[in-house]
């Protein structure tokens, strides 16, 4: 009787390690794509024959000479002959592997939106725009902050604000924990994150500089700091600010599509606001690079750049064409070291990837900062 167990447990056993095999074989037989939000390094697997053909299809085509460029959404095609790896630009699919911009058709584009939107929904917030945010979120009411850099998390009360949530951290733990999202020093750069309040996901931004009045005691909070939300406004000049509504689209998952929608001078602008918030990863989404080695030197020049106190974009009618144009900037700006701010002309050269898709900014025009 023990052996007749014995031998039915070895059976059992053998029967799920085949089993396992086949899978396996079969798996490792099958093409399949993984969709890949490089931000928070999620992926999803896909096994679906029509969408991979579709894919298979776009990269058949003649493909248009193309730099290489950053973005957030990749997705990896694997069959047992080969692996290759696409950078996802809304309208377009570049091939990391190969090199070359493929098109995409429409039909395709509204299937992978859809498939990149599931698995972002998790990550990012709603982009609720103030006149509900101040609804939702009136004072005294709590609420947790989440960095979407770090992770970090840290509990706040709302004091005031009109055009805007002035808060509070909750304790001298939450202050700790805000102070260190912002590396130990307090700032006024931006913050992209996430405001849980009600069991809502709220993206929206915040800086991490306590100035004015504070009503919490014992926090080792001197004052309060700023929440802004979609659309909301500057308390001094009663104005919406284009930084923290960059970092509102970064916590909603909107920012790739903010950037690729763009007009040059708009691109140029995102750009510099990046450079001022230290936001390296965002200043590299507008860029174009010869290669992927350039994107390390390139980072290097940007990172020297402390602050930027103010820029013009001037016109340059002479520089109107369809797929390429040349706009000259003057900056000034303050660089890591330096005691003061000094005043830079740079003429930055962007392309369009092809016709009707997005423009870029060619990285080697930036030399002029170094």
């Amino acid at each position: 009787m023990k052996k007749q167990k014995t031998f039915g447990f070895i059976i059992v056993v053998f029967c799920l390690l085949l089993l396992g095999v086949i899978v396996l074989v079969r798996h490792s037989s099958q093409a399949f794509v993984d969709f890949e939000i490089t931000r928070f390094n999620k992926r999803k697997e896909i096994i679906d024959r029509d969408l991979i053909r579709q894919l298979k299809e776009v990269l058949n085509g003649e493909p248009l000479l193309a730099d290489y460029r950053i973005s957030n959404h990749v997705i990896h095609m694997n069959s047992k002959k080969d692996r290759k790896t696409l950078s996802y630009f809304g309208s377009s699919l570049l091939s990391i592997t190969d090199g070359g911009l493929f098109i995409i058709p429409k039909e395709l584009r509204n299937q992978l939106d859809s498939i990149f939107t599931d698995l972002e929904k998790e990550q990012y917030g709603e982009d609720m725009p103030w006149s509900e945010a101040k609804l939702l979120f009136p004072k005294n009411r709590y609420a947790l902050v989440t960095d979407l850099e770090t992770g970090l998390s840290f509990n706040i009360r709302r004091k005031s604000g009109t055009y805007h949530a002035d808060v509070q951290p909750l304790t001298a733990k939450d202050t700790e924990t805000m102070k260190n999202i912002f590396g130990g020093n307090w700032s006024w750069k931006r913050r992209a994150i996430i405001l849980k309040v009600d069991g809502r996901m709220i993206a929206a931004s915040m800086n991490g500089m306590p100035h004015g009045a504070g009503s919490i005691k014992n926090n080792n909070f001197p004052g309060h700091f700023c929440i802004h939300f979609l659309g909301s406004k500057v308390h001094k000049s009663n104005k919406v600010d284009l930084a923290h509504q960059l970092m509102i689209a970064k916590a909603s998952g909107k920012l790739d599509e903010v950037i690729q929608n763009s007009t040059p001078e708009k691109l140029i602008t995102i750009f510099l606001t990046a450079l001022k918030q230290h936001d390296w990863h965002m200043a590299s989404l507008t860029l174009g690079f010869r290669s992927s080695e350039e994107i390390d030197d390139v980072l290097k020049v940007l990172k020297t750049c402390e602050d930027i106190k103010s820029f013009i974009i001037h016109n340059n009618n002479e520089s109107e064409h369809k797929l390429l144009r040349t706009i000259p900037i003057t900056l000034t700006w303050k660089k890591k070291g330096d005691t003061g701010y000094k005043t830079t002309k740079i003429l930055l050269t962007l392309k369009k990837s092809f016709l009707a898709g997005e423009w870029y900014i060619i990285a080697n025009s930036l030399n002029r900062l170094e």
